[in-house]
């Protein structure tokens, strides 16, 4: 596979980059969602001074429902998932062929394609969102309640795994609700 590798950032450790990383991703998200904020609220103002002298369209406004601003603990797992399997670096390359931000194998890979009849490749697990895609189809398949536990040992079945996963997902929801307590 001849994929080009980020450049680390200089003088930081692994760990301290990675951090970096997450806070500029979650820094790119607040604003996303402070724009989206200005938005709707910029549209509610219009639609109000628009429809001021008719109280029959006032009652006939769509509510504009915002989506939670919080992780739920599928998503909270897929982050702790790909802590666990490459640090969140979207071009890891494992020793057996498991590639991506997921670390996904060619059985993996060749499951997916088999149960949902999609035709992913294995470069495709060096694609975020399709490597999200790929894990998603399989526990949709396998999990469709999308048990923790499970969900886990459908990924990789090793105790020793299964602890550090549910190590980075507590230091994710962590890290959640720290996000969360900076918004109030």
């Amino acid at each position: 596979m001849d994929r080009k590798r980020k450049q680390n950032l200089p003088g930081l450790s692994p760990e301290l980059e990675m951090l970096v990383r997450i806070s500029t991703l979650w820094g790119l998200l607040v604003v996303a969602l402070v724009v989206l904020i200005l938005m709707v609220g910029a549209l509610g103002e219009l639609r109000h001074r628009q429809d001021a002298g008719n109280p029959e369209q006032l009652e006939q406004q769509l509510e504009i429902q915002e989506e939670p601003d919080t992780l739920s603990n599928y998503q909270a797992l897929v982050m702790a998932i790909a802590f666990t399997e490459s640090r969140f670096n979207p071009d890891a390359v494992g020793k057996a062929h498991d590639s991506g931000v997921l670390q996904l194998t060619p059985i993996y890979v060749k499951e997916v394609n088999r149960i949902s009849g999609t035709d992913y490749q294995l470069e495709d697990a060096f694609d975020i969102d399709k490597a999200i895609e790929i894990f998603d189809a399989m526990q949709a398949h396998y999990n469709p309640a999308q048990d923790i536990e499970l969900a886990i040992r459908l990924h990789n079945k090793s105790p020793y795994y299964r602890r550090e996963v549910l190590k980075n997902l507590e230091f994710i929801k962590q890290m959640e609700s720290f996000r969360k307590s900076l918004k109030k």
